[in-house]
């Protein structure tokens, strides 16, 4: 099957493994704050769970060594993992897991994906995640009939070259900096950016206070 897929797997052997996760029904109120220390000398990430519950969140480091596939209904789900890769190793991500959220290009809040184009959403969010950053993941492992109904589901409408396309794109296009940060790579201005980011403002995506 070919379908829409984004696969970010490209570098995956040059990164180990850091990941954590979070179970959201664990707790009653899903505005309860899950704070994780990673190893290293990383701070303290603190994760929103969006869902009530029945979801976790998961953070892996780029890349991610997933294969993502959207349905026609604009359901974004995991289609396969790269042996090896640091979803793999995580043993937190499966086959048929469904993306609810994922992390914003900076911090630890998440964004709801949009069931309108749902793999462009997430591409877009790949690329511009800070690569210092580990990537959080929002999952619902318990759709209806688990990945044999997604795939069933699936948009095959995109060809094997413009799947290439995207994943080159994806390499290519440049990295969000700020406006006022000093930085030799090219600067991406407001309106250049995705449709969902814009009229958010850069300044909500800089490290600085």
């Amino acid at each position: 099957m070919i379908g829409r897929r984004f696969k970010h797997a490209t570098t995956w052997l040059r990164c180990d493994l850091e990941q954590e996760s979070y179970n959201a029904g664990d707790t009653d109120d899903h505005d309860e704050v899950a704070s994780k220390e990673p190893k290293g000398d990383k701070s303290v990430s603190t994760v929103h769970p969006i869902m009530k519950s029945g979801t976790h969140v998961v953070g892996l480091k780029l890349p991610l060594g997933i294969v993502f596939e959207e349905t026609i209904h604009g359901v974004l789900y995991v289609d396969d993992l790269v042996e090896g890769g640091n979803a793999a190793m995580s043993e937190q991500i499966f086959p048929g897991d469904v993306v609810v959220a994922a992390s914003r290009p900076y911090g630890d809040s998440l964004i709801l994906i949009e069931p309108e184009n749902p793999l462009e959403m997430l591409r877009d969010i790949v690329l511009y995640r800070q690569k210092d950053e580990l990537l959080y993941l929002e999952l619902d492992s318990d759709y209806p009939g688990g990945i044999d109904a997604l795939r069933g589901e699936s948009n095959d409408e995109m060809s094997d070259e413009e799947i290439d396309e995207i994943g080159r794109k994806v390499m290519e296009l440049p990295w969000l900096m700020p406006k006022d940060e000093d930085s030799k790579d090219e600067v991406v201005q407001e309106d250049e950016l995705p449709e969902w980011m814009r009229g958010i403002g850069l300044s909500q995506f800089s490290d600085s206070e």
